[in-house]
């Protein structure tokens, strides 16, 4: 019986993987300042900065996140060999990745390959894959529930993530008997990914 390689076994399945690339596009931010002080996605302040910052630097250093490695990569790209200060690597990353569509994808694809991956550790939405309206400015209108947390997982790396605006529905809330997640499925699951607790039901 003939078995596929590696290599062919990882084209297989990101082939299994449809990108709606629209979706994932940089946030519309021109004139750039227009963003500060706004809301929805194409909104940034020093806080959300700052947060995305902090967020950054735990990605990057937590090898159970399915985004760590793009975003070390990346890293290691963008400094040329020359060890920058911690605060402008991550100043500098976080601007990459609310600007540069390629690296967007590249996070957006790894997030959704690894939900489909470890489908069976995710949320019920987040299984059933339904349909989400973000109702937030600068997001589509509707998205399904893995594309949606794929957008948290970027807006939470690019400094447009806002978290005293979230929805109190995307509050995380647990079940107190089996633990499993009530509301903010969505969020709960952007953190598995980015935080690499790809255990949340066990």
């Amino acid at each position: 019986m003939e078995t596929l390689s590696v290599e062919s076994q990882e084209n297989s399945h990101r082939d299994r993987i449809k990108i709606r690339e629209e979706i994932f596009a940089p946030p519309a931010m021109s004139p750039p300042e227009s963003a500060w002080g706004g809301k929805g996605r194409e909104a940034i302040d020093e806080g959300t900065i700052r947060s995305a910052m902090h967020t950054m630097a735990e990605v990057l250093g937590n090898d159970a996140s399915p985004i760590s490695k793009i975003l070390r990569e990346h890293a290691n790209k963008i400094s040329g060999g020359i060890e920058p200060s911690p605060n402008l690597l991550m100043g500098n990353m976080v601007e990459d990745v609310r600007t540069n569509p390629d690296l967007r994808i590249e996070i957006a694809r790894a997030t959704l390959e690894s939900i489909e991956e470890h489908i069976s550790l995710f949320p019920d939405r987040i299984r059933r894959n339904t349909e989400k309206l973000p109702g937030l400015t600068g997001y589509p209108e509707r998205v399904t529930s893995r594309e949606y947390v794929a957008l948290l997982c970027l807006s939470m790396l690019d400094g447009t993530f806002q978290n005293d605006r979230v929805p109190k529905s995307d509050n995380i809330q647990y079940d107190q008997e089996y633990g499993s997640v009530e509301s903010g499925q969505h969020r709960a699951s952007a953190e598995m990914l980015l935080f690499g607790r790809l255990d949340l039901d066990n």
